[in-house]
């Protein structure tokens, strides 16, 4: 699989997908069902957040907005925000797409580096008192 998938911190509140260079949907997709897997073993009952580590790589084409439509619009109860970190321009405009058409019904950011994903999840508990 091209994308790994794993906590990204001791006290399992952020998960993070780690994007290797050839990655294809299907990685996407089960990479998707990674984050349900680690989400319910879960057992503190605090918020979840997930962080889309894209570096320089960008969404693969061919509907990119359908399929991440498919994947990040199912809300799992306890999920937090949803960070994307990445540089491509095509990953960015497709975030920008997908928060103009969606953006109510996903709370999805985006940062160019994994150091301010995790700043802005750190930010965003603080000033929600948590």
């Amino acid at each position: 699989m091209k994308i790994k998938v794993d906590w990204d911190n001791p006290d399992k509140t952020i998960i993070c997908w780690q994007f290797g260079d050839d990655w294809h949907w299907e990685d996407f997709y089960l990479a998707a069902g990674i984050s349900v897997t680690l989400r319910k073993s879960a057992t503190h009952g605090k918020p979840i957040a997930l962080i889309l580590n894209m570096g320089e790589t960008a969404p693969q084409r061919g509907a990119a907005l359908t399929h991440t439509q498919n994947a990040l619009l199912i809300k799992p109860d306890g999920r937090d925000v949803i960070v994307v970190a990445g540089t491509h321009p095509f990953t960015q405009r497709v975030v920008q797409l997908f928060k103009q058409l969606y953006g109510e019904m996903a709370d999805v950011n985006l940062v160019d580096t994994l150091e301010n994903a995790r700043a802005m999840i750190a930010e965003r508990r603080q000033n929600a008192g948590g």
